[in-house]
């Protein structure tokens, strides 16, 4: 049996879609681009990928800067924040380069073919805080949109949580404030899981600045459909794990398994799967990747298998 299925991935300012086709439940699963994505005058199959600068065709007007060059993906590192939308097929893409007009900063992509639709709207003076306002971003089941700014110390400056309803949504309520671990930076990594009263988020912890406890992670959970949520400062041996190892990837295996990755400095080339239970955390596996450029970006069951 042949499965299907679309996976989305950042390189280098650059967005991509790919195809997993499946051909046996025994086989390794392989990428092939998606055809039509990324469609344009210079790329006219679509390649898979959307290019910094890039203007692609069914690009939404206004969208190009005095230049003709598409304004909200560059060379540097400024969209930080990817992620799909399970309820439209949109991707969101969360970018601090262009448009003087904040507002207009959060880009829905056409999952598809990767044209720019329009923005998820906010007002840039209701979304304040952090060493970046904006930073990182996710979705839940029910396409409720989750936003992270980035703090260096969250005692001085508190890492903060948005949240929408959809993307249609005029304007994001604040549903976190706080410093789940004193003078932790926080920000750099952000995943969602679940929908309404069972949403849950998660961020890792930096290595910088050194505060004891940041060998670990984050842990917000919702009783009201994810209007607030209380954090929770998961701790690890610090045996186990290195300060920092959660920073620039995490996510979710299921609610209460989390799967981190560092910058390499420290752990090599180590993926980190912990299983939460309350405050704790317990290190079950660890395992290498292929290098030390490559971050966690999703989990997903494919034919049965991660």
């Amino acid at each position: 049996m042949r499965l299907p299925i679309l996976t989305r991935f950042r390189s280098a300012g650059c967005l991509a879609l790919a195809a997993i086709i499946l051909p046996a439940p025994l086989y390794a699963a392989t990428f092939n681009p998606l055809v039509g994505f990324g469609l344009s005058s210079v790329d006219p199959t679509g390649n898979g990928e959307r290019y910094p600068g890039e203007v692609v065709i069914g690009d939404l007007a206004g969208t190009t800067d005095g230049l003709g060059n598409y304004k909200y993906l560059g060379t540097s590192n400024l969209e930080r924040g990817m992620a799909y939308n399970p309820t439209t097929g949109n991707l969101l893409v969360l970018s601090r380069l262009g448009d003087p007009n904040v507002e207009k900063s959060f880009r829905i992509l056409d999952g598809m073919t990767g044209a720019d639709k329009g923005f998820v709207d906010f007002n840039g003076t209701n979304v304040t805080g952090g060493t970046f306002t904006r930073n990182m971003v996710g979705v839940a089941d029910d396409g409720a949109i989750y936003m992270a700014n980035l703090t260096t110390d969250a005692s001085s400056s508190p890492f903060k949580i948005y949240r929408w309803d959809s993307e249609t949504d005029p304007e994001p309520s604040l549903v976190y404030s706080g410093a789940p671990l004193a003078g932790a930076r926080l920000g750099d990594s952000f995943d969602v899981i679940g929908s309404g009263s069972d949403t849950r988020l998660v961020a890792g912890y930096g290595n910088s600045p050194s505060v004891p406890g940041n060998n670990g992670f984050a842990i917000f959970d919702t009783t009201d459909g994810g209007l607030s949520f209380t954090a929770t400062n998961v701790s690890i041996p610090s045996t186990d794990t290195n300060a920092g190892d959660f920073r620039l990837g995490i996510t979710f295996t299921d609610s209460d398994t989390i799967l981190g990755r560092g910058d390499g400095s420290v752990s090599g080339d180590a993926t980190r799967v912990v299983d939460v239970s309350g405050g704790m955390g317990t290190l079950i596996d660890s395992f290498l990747t292929d290098g030390t450029t490559l971050r966690l970006l999703d989990y997903a069951l494919i034919d049965g298998r991660p």
